[in-house]
């Protein structure tokens, strides 16, 4: 019986030392590195459809988007504008539009600092009506209905122009209909796809050669559009010039993935346009929908919290690493599409709360996904490189940048591992599984952070932090007894418990032996960011 306990406690031992073992790394950063250039790429989200922005809780979330520092978000990139417009006798010399539906859309955009991704996406109707879809563009296969499309797009650009300025105009980027890989949203067949493109880079060249055109946002990846289009600007006849070759200022595409399956499938797209196309090699790239899955409203857990939020800050640091620097993809914008309205598990940048007595009345709290726009947009101008062990790197990693000479600000993110998706469109994910449970364990990181060589003798340092316990409004919520329409009191607690958490700060901070070290807990799934500040004499 002894010799059988020995065995037991000798099995436990060592089968809880390599966890235990896991759980504490050492990071060394040196900043005496050379420094590379952080490109600021997250800067845009978007949302479905238009119309939405009508909606006063809407307009909150587009404040609170604008109101992010430096821009952490700049870009909005909503579908069907085009039905917003109403057109008619569009064949006549004087078509009367009636743009004032787009105008109250746009107007709340731009007066939030922010600009647009302007798909030209939808179709302008006959009527007032918005539900009313009766159309001059019935058949886009017509030849004439094409001609048609090239004057319409000439005339909403003088139209925007005239109203919000040349030069903000020119600073959008004008995008083709979504996803015309789905039949869902392109109906005709690609050679017409490759016609209405002609019109549309037609149409604004006609308005001002200065803006910028591209696509084709397919959803899956080199699908037959994708292909064609690229050819067709390389070397197809444009239908309207008949000459050889269409502009192309652009690429984009969708592809929902995780960061490092997002990558690698971006890479063969990016592989595909260097060898068939090369002259596109330097154009700028886009995934304008890069989220972990597609579905916004579904029910998923790991939408609520830190997990998400960690999403953002890896898929980030892989590409400026992988893609940008290791592969010289002009990574020109990372979306993430969640600007919607919703719940806690969907796919949003805000939790949604409607007063059950009085549905005109709601609350809005920002989720971590939103808030770590916060952190992520005060990142520095540089970065240098730190060394991850691989066989963290799937779900850990360090984005150590400078700003400026008198501050460093390092992103500490741990995304736990695992697959985000169920891929079944039936089945829903509302709670951690008990083996992501279990994950979360394992993945937690107590973190010994070396620096050496910091640019500055004495310094202070702030940590802010995002996990189950801060910067996590749902857990604060929950804590309430999961009010379904949170009290005056309860809503403030909330939107206090949403905003970056300090977790540290500590001042008259020195190097010694030309180094600092300091622990880090990292709970999984977490992100943290430690900020340096040089003391000024």
């Amino acid at each position: 019986m002894r010799n059988r306990c020995y065995l037991l406690l000798i099995v436990l031992i060592f089968s809880c030392a390599p966890s235990e073992k896991s759980t504490k790394r050492a990071i060394t950063i040196d900043f005496s590195q050379p420094q590379k250039q952080l490109v600021p790429f997250w800067t845009a989200t978007g949302f479905s459809p238009a119309q939405m922005v009508g909606q006063n809780e809407m307009k909150d979330v587009l404040r609170d988007i604008g109101e992010l520092p430096d821009k952490g978000l700049g870009y909005i990139r909503p579908h069907y504008l085009l039905n917003l417009i109403t057109v008619q006798q569009l064949a006549s010399e004087t078509p009367r539009y009636d743009w004032s539906r787009l105008d109250a859309v746009l107007d709340e955009i731009v007066n939030n600092d922010l600009k647009m991704i302007f798909e030209l996406m939808g179709t302008p109707s006959n009527t007032v009506d918005i539900n009313d879809y009766s159309t001059d563009f019935d058949n886009l296969e017509n030849p004439e209905q094409i001609h048609l499309w090239k004057k319409f797009v000439t005339d909403l650009a003088l139209h925007l122009e005239s109203r919000y300025g040349k030069e903000t105009i020119r600073s959008w980027y004008f995008e083709t209909t979504n996803e015309p890989d789905l039949d869902f949203f392109w109906k005709y067949d690609v050679a017409t796809f490759l016609n209405y493109y002609d019109a549309c880079s037609e149409g604004l060249r006609e308005a001002d050669a200065n803006l910028r055109f591209g696509g084709p946002g397919t959803a899956n990846d080199l699908q037959p559009v994708f292909k064609e289009l690229l050819a067709h600007c390389d070397s197809g006849i444009n239908f309207f010039t008949g000459k050889q070759g269409v502009r192309l200022d652009f690429i984009s595409v969708h592809m929902k993935d995780d960061p490092y399956d997002m990558l690698k499938r971006e890479l063969t797209t990016v592989g595909y346009i260097r060898k068939n196309h090369p002259k596109f090699t330097e154009l700028p790239f886009i995934n304008d929908e890069a989220d972990p899955m597609a579905g916004w409203s579904r029910d998923f857990w790991w939408r609520r919290g830190a997990w998400y939020a960690a999403f953002v800050a890896q898929n980030i640091d892989v590409h400026q690493k992988k893609l940008i620097d290791s592969a010289k993809v002009n990574y020109t914008f990372q979306s993430n599409d969640h600007a919607f309205m919703g719940g806690w598990h969907a796919r949003t940048t805000h939790a949604l709360f409607y007063n059950p007595k009085d549905s005109t009345q709601y609350r809005l709290v920002p989720k971590p996904v939103l808030t770590v726009m916060d952190k992520i947009a005060e990142l520095g101008d540089t970065y240098i490189d730190v060394d991850i062990p691989k066989d963290m790197q799937r779900y850990f990693g360090v984005m150590a940048t400078l700003k400026g000479k008198d501050s460093l600000v390092l992103m500490v993110y741990n995304k736990t591992d695992f697959d985000a998706n169920t891929h079944d469109p039936e089945v829903d994910m509302p709670e951690p599984t008990t083996a992501q449970k279990e994950l979360m364990k394992r993945q937690a990181v107590n973190l010994k952070l070396e620096l050496r060589n910091i640019p500055f003798k004495a310094f202070s340092l702030t940590q802010y932090q995002i996990d189950q316990e801060n910067t996590n409004p749902y857990e604060t919520w929950v804590a309430m007894g999961s009010p379904k329409y949170p009290s005056e009191a309860q809503y403030e607690a909330l939107l206090k418990k949403g905003k970056p958490e300090k977790i540290r700060e500590l001042t008259s901070l020195k190097m010694e032996n030309s180094a600092y070290a300091t622990e880090v807990d990292l709970p999984s799934p977490a992100v943290s960011f430690l900020v340096l500040e040089k003391i000024k004499k």
